[in-house]
């Protein structure tokens, strides 16, 4: 599928429209809190999943879980969440850069951040829409590399803020579209 073709007419109109998104997602990144991820599981029975969901390791609030990974590898973690109750996880990349996918309770993927490179935390930011276990997976952002350290930790575990709805709800929205453009305009041609 090809991305429609813009006339030089509504290029003005374009400009003036992209600048006003872009001026309206750095507000909301400004009132943000840090991003929300989580990965998707797609097991063939109940039995399968039931058990993928016992052997995972889970985060719980300050005990922070070191990992050594290497590229192409995901380590799987389960974060228990209530409705309405919000979590900030940090992750910190030592020696390799890594990307960290959130799902919710039912398998759906939430996010899907890598905001920073090696050396540096990436920030996840989630609300939980419903009870259950959130899976947090760890991603190696390239398939070849070597093998690096990290930590995750939960450093926040709190009843979600007004703001941290409003943040959270507006981070989500931003992904789905940022997902659309690739899917629709996959050579760039935006």
């Amino acid at each position: 599928m090809s991305c429609p073709t813009i006339s030089r007419r509504d290029k003005p109109l374009l400009v003036r429209v992209r600048t006003s998104l872009l001026l309206f997602v750095f507000l909301l990144f400004l009132l943000a809190v840090p991003p929300t991820v989580k990965p998707q599981i797609n097991p063939s029975t109940s039995r399968q999943a039931e058990a993928t969901v016992a052997s995972i390791q889970s985060l719980e609030l300050a005990k922070p879980i070191e990992g050594q990974i290497t590229g192409g590898e995901v380590h799987a973690y389960n974060l228990a969440l209530k409705v309405d109750e919000y979590a900030h996880l940090d992750l910190d990349q030592r020696g390799i850069d890594l990307a960290v996918w959130t799902f919710d309770p039912t398998g759906k993927k939430i996010s899907e951040v890598d905001a920073f490179r090696v050396g540096e935390k990436e920030a996840i930011g989630i609300v939980a829409d419903m009870s259950g276990l959130y899976r947090i997976e760890v991603h190696t952002t390239f398939p070849k590399v070597p093998t690096g350290r990290y930590e995750i930790n939960v450093p926040e575990l709190r009843p979600a803020t007004e703001r941290d709805k409003i943040s959270y709800r507006a981070r989500k929205i931003g992904g789905k579209q940022l997902r659309n453009t690739r899917r629709l305009c996959p050579s760039g041609n935006q």
